[in-house]
């Protein structure tokens, strides 16, 4: 947030996290049980519903930049970022195109979805990446989001690691979740692209570098919180605590779910008298 803030162009900026996703009865019913870990937190079912989120909240043309969290922004690139957001004000959308083929990376299912398996305009083209991309908000770019989205829950065994009811084609290594839909998707809908050599590359003139160098939220949040408790041998119990129950900790503390246990309502009505703000610190 501290890189984005510093090239001091953006109206607004968002950080999503797996404890502040928007609210929406239909996600929640769906994917819930699917944001965990052992499943890749859903797939990255979370990114089309991010995106779609704010831009049905913007105004038409407003432009919207996402980067995945663990992508530097760097300032001294942001002569390359205004070429980028001429690209976008002419064209509409850009995204960065690896160097692997798309059937190389996408499972057969997937491109059937899309009546596109026998399309080698599509499977022998280079698989765009979903790590980061820009759209301007039109009818037709909310309608690539809606179409992205629709892919989990119209049938998630095409995101996830189900393997595939028909023939992979050749040079097949495995499917690449929401990227895979996402590369299609861009085609279909003729996104403009260039390549994400700018985007892999450690060069400070581009702005954009997809490093990957994410922490858990939790790690730091269950250390640095357990200084507010004054004793310490219920210090290292609260911390333990956190360890094994952050995401259901943090659901509580900002209201997704209500405590049930009776170790979770003792920690949320204990911390809740002290840590209001010191746990926002970190969303």
């Amino acid at each position: 947030m501290q890189q984005a803030k510093k090239i001091d162009i953006f109206d607004d900026i968002f950080v999503y996290n797996q404890f502040n996703l928007p609210t929406d009865k239909k996600f929640e019913d769906n994917f819930y049980h699917k944001l965990k870990a052992k499943y890749r937190y859903g797939y990255w079912v979370w990114k089309p519903f991010i995106i779609l989120n704010e831009m049905i909240k913007i105004n038409e043309e407003d432009i919207i930049i996402y980067m995945d969290i663990g992508c530097n922004i760097n300032d001294s690139g942001i002569k390359r970022l205004y070429e980028y957001l001429d690209i976008v004000i002419e064209y509409d959308n850009l995204c960065f195109e690896l160097e692997f083929l798309e059937k190389c990376w996408t499972k057969g299912d997937l491109f059937n979805y899309f009546n596109k398996i026998n399309d080698k305009s599509v499977t022998d083209s280079k698989q765009r990446c979903a790590t980061g991309l820009i759209l301007k908000k039109t009818e037709k770019n909310v309608s690539f989001l809606k179409e992205w989205l629709d892919v989990f829950y119209n049938d998630f065994s095409l995101i996830d690691d189900t393997k595939s009811h028909i023939h992979n084609l050749d040079g097949f290594i495995e499917n690449r979740h929401d990227q895979s839909a996402f590369s299609i998707l861009s085609k279909i809908h003729n996104f403009h692209s260039i390549s994400a050599k700018e985007f892999e590359t450690n060069d400070h003139n581009f702005p954009f570098n997809a490093s990957r160098d994410k922490k858990f939220i939790g790690e730091k949040f269950t250390k640095d919180i357990g200084w507010l408790v004054p004793i310490k041998n219920m210090r290292d119990e609260i911390r333990n605590y956190l360890k094994y129950n952050i995401n259901n900790f943090l659901s509580i503390h900002l209201g997704y779910k209500k405590a049930k246990s009776i170790s979770d309502k003792i920690v949320y009505n204990f911390f809740n008298l002290i840590l209001k703000n010191e746990v926002n610190k970190y969303l």
